[in-house]
């Protein structure tokens, strides 16, 4: 669970707890439009090419999605040592 795109979504509240079962699995670096706002020593950086890739945004827009994503890739680190039931997975609002 703490590489799977899907569940990093959940937490980040994009994804409803219905919807876990019906969207399809991937790890997070297969999503570079996401990956690549993860900022932690424990995870090596992804480049995502293109319009999508944060080096052609807006840094406002680009420190706040670092901040965001990290943040809930953090919490999906943790989450299996918790003991958190699957709907106190998703983060509060800050």
């Amino acid at each position: 669970m703490s590489e799977s795109d899907l569940y990093l979504r959940y937490v980040l509240g994009e994804v409803p707890i219905y919807e876990l079962h019906l969207r399809r699995e991937r790890h997070i670096r297969c999503n570079p439009a996401v990956a690549q706002y993860i900022v932690d020593p424990a995870f090596d950086p992804v480049t995502c090419p293109g319009p999508f890739g944060k080096a052609e945004l807006d840094a406002e827009f680009v420190r706040a999605e670092e901040q965001r994503i990290t943040r809930a890739w953090r919490r999906l680190q943790v989450i299996p040592t918790l003991g958190l039931s699957l709907e106190q997975y998703p983060l509060e609002a800050p």
